[in-house]
């Protein structure tokens, strides 16, 4: 029984001093907690700045490369409507080569004399179907090439 009343006289003195190591415990605890969550957050933020600021230098890099592209493109239009300006320029001061002058109408005979002559633009395709081709035998007599709609053989 004396064991007890000792423990009763210095139960408030163990208890007082249970309390405290238990605040400091706590406190230290919370201390680490709020600073581990602040390194975090840091670490969070510094990450999406990093971020962002790359997303800024890179989007600055797309607009001077499409202001790069618009003047090239500006340029384009410039010298393709001087190139125009020219073509037209020539057509204007040199009209008989556009426009031949109509063959008069005093004679029945047609004059072919202003008429370019395209025959040496002809392209002759080798196909055994179309006459006046190489593989075909009246090419070889001499024969000429016929309209396309008697071109093909009937069989």
């Amino acid at each position: 029984m004396v064991d007890l009343r000792n423990q009763v006289k210095t139960f408030e003195a163990r208890l007082s001093k249970a309390v405290n190591d238990a605040v400091v415990q706590t406190a230290k605890e919370l201390k680490n907690q709020f600073e581990h969550e602040r390194a975090l957050v840091t670490a969070q933020s510094d990450g999406t700045r990093n971020l962002l600021e790359q997303q800024v230098v890179t989007l600055q890099n797309t607009v001077t490369e499409q202001r790069k592209e618009i003047d090239r493109l500006n340029q384009m239009i410039i010298d393709a409507s001087n190139q125009v300006t020219r073509i037209a320029e020539r057509a204007v001061s040199r009209p008989e080569t556009l426009h031949p002058p109509k063959p008069s109408h005093s004679s029945n005979k047609t004059n072919h004399s202003n008429v370019p002559d395209y025959s040496a633009d002809l392209i002759l395709y080798p196909c055994d179907e179309l006459r006046g081709t190489p593989q075909s035998p009246e090419y070889s007599r001499g024969r000429t090439a016929q309209p396309a709609s008697s071109n093909i053989s009937k069989e």
